[in-house]
């Protein structure tokens, strides 16, 4: 991860926007962010973009997709133009810790519908109070808003995006391949243990798959039920029962949900996501992974003990995608994917 500069970074492209006079605040133009200081985006603590139209998208290194961005939608285009200049391109890129700032409540509701948005993601602002929207960024940038206009305690720093970003990529290679293995004109279903308030729920929906979310803490189903209010989200108690049925799902995709846990809760719960998926269908676990025991942390040896008992045997490892945690060069992550093996049986 590229060390930030600590500056909050606005691009003003084509426009001579009214910006706030505050300590920190980086201001380029079109004729001024010349590819040579492109690496100012790369270093900044959050990069803020008023003229997306003219915004060298295809010009950001990897480094630079880490840092929350907040993008001003040009509410002067019709949907289907901004779809075409800006949806690949730029909005199915963005992640939860991305903010979109509209005042248009009717432009915001069918962009959060066509990309996915979670709640969160919206700032209230509309193009006439574009020195208010930076103002807040400047002020509460490290935190996601509520629907009020105010700072939640969700942290949308750079720490959280690039970690995020980090453990996406790793479950990536399994999504794009469960998405291509689909039958033309369905749509894959997720079963994700551990959703979190929105940051996976929105990474699994923007690829296109259904949902249904599972967290232990209810303030997360919470934020989820606000972020996504349609999607069905539900507490996981201590008993770990989840009562989803069988061969339900194409993915079950487990979300640090396993470290904390006994060995024979983790067969427990593992036992479930393994019966609701179908046959040819996967099983993915990302967690912290460590050759041996170590508090906190999931041996490697365990869970493939675990995978193998829950399935009964029936199981294939396919993929394991390995990253190291940040700042902590000993340790790491890893996506570890099983694909389901057996008969069905049921019809899909």
């Amino acid at each position: 991860m590229t060390a930030s500069t600590g500056a909050v970074v606005v691009y003003q492209g084509r426009f001579d926007a009214d910006l706030p006079d505050v300590d920190g605040l980086r201001v380029f133009d079109d004729w001024s962010l010349i590819p040579q200081r492109l690496d100012e985006l790369e270093r900044a603590k959050q990069v803020v973009v008023l003229d997306p139209m003219s915004f060298p998208i295809e010009s950001l290194s990897e480094s630079a997709w880490e840092v929350p961005l907040a993008v001003a939608v040009p509410e002067s285009m019709p949907l289907d133009g901004l779809a075409g200049a800006l949806g690949e391109a730029l909005f199915d890129r963005l992640t939860y810790h991305d903010l979109v700032i509209v005042g248009d409540d009717v432009l915001w509701d069918a962009l959060a519908r066509r990309h996915r948005f979670a709640a969160a993601q919206r700032l209230d602002f509309g193009p006439a109070d574009v020195r208010g929207a930076v103002a807040w960024l400047v002020e509460h940038g490290g935190q996601m808003p509520n629907a009020a206009g105010t700072a939640t305690q969700q942290q949308r720093d750079r720490a959280a995006k690039a970690r995020f970003v980090l453990e996406a990529g790793a479950v990536a290679p399994s999504l794009v391949e469960l998405v291509v293995r689909t039958p033309e004109g369905m749509q894959p279903h997720a079963l994700l243990v551990g959703c979190g308030g929105g940051p996976w729920l929105r990474a699994l929906l923007a690829r296109g798959y259904t949902v249904v979310g599972f967290d232990g803490q209810e303030s997360l189903v919470q934020e989820a039920g606000i972020n996504y209010p349609d999607l069905e989200v539900r507490h996981l108690g201590p008993g770990l029962r989840m009562e989803v049925g069988t061969e339900r799902f194409d993915l079950a995709l487990g979300v640090w949900a396993l470290g904390g846990l006994e060995q024979v809760e983790q067969v427990r719960l593992l036992r479930q996501m393994w019966q609701a998926v179908r046959p040819g269908g996967m099983l993915v676990v990302l967690d912290r992974f460590v050759p041996e025991d170590d508090a906190g942390w999931l041996p490697v040896k365990q869970l493939m003990e675990v995978v193998s008992e829950a399935s009964a045997g029936h199981v294939i490892l396919e993929d394991v995608q390995a990253r190291r945690i940040l700042g902590q060069p000993h340790h790491g992550f890893a996506a570890v994917t099983f694909v389901k093996i057996g008969p069905p049986e049921m019809m899909r």
